[in-house]
């Protein structure tokens, strides 16, 4: 598990340890220039199981950015990746939080999806319709 740490993305800022190996907190910054996030750090919350990689982690964001993918309480779309029967034991948290910076960088795969599909409808909506109003609103 401490080798994994150590091989997470180069976005991730830092790492604090809460309770041992098992609950941590990850910090993710937004390096994409041309992402409305650009510069923003977000704090996501990390629970792994006794029994990781067998069974997914429990990650939360928690300052979510309004986003297609992200619910107020900090819940992911990403995470029906880690649902029971999606999870595989060869996934680790360095591919889990590339998948995360990767939707979090540029919504625009969420929004694309249909708009009843994501997390955050009204992010979405307001995306596919009108870009300039979800610029704004993403970058408060």
């Amino acid at each position: 598990m401490l080798a994994e740490l150590h091989e997470l993305p180069a976005s991730v800022e830092k790492v604090d340890t809460i309770v041992g190996l098992h609950q941590f907190h990850v910090y993710l910054r937004t390096p994409d220039q041309h992402s409305p996030y650009f510069g923003k750090i977000f704090e996501y919350q990390v629970r792994v199981p006794c029994n990781y990689p067998w069974v997914a982690p429990v990650i939360r964001c928690l300052n979510p950015p309004f986003h297609p993918g992200y619910a107020a309480d900090g819940k992911m779309c990403v995470e029906s990746c880690f649902q029971e029967g999606d999870w595989s034991p060869g996934f680790t948290l360095e591919k889990v939080f590339l998948l995360i910076q990767s939707q979090l960088f540029w919504p625009r795969g969420v929004a694309q999806q249909a708009v009843s599909n994501s997390i955050n409808t009204h992010a979405a909506e307001l995306f596919t319709g009108d870009q300039a109003r979800f610029f704004k609103r993403a970058i408060q």
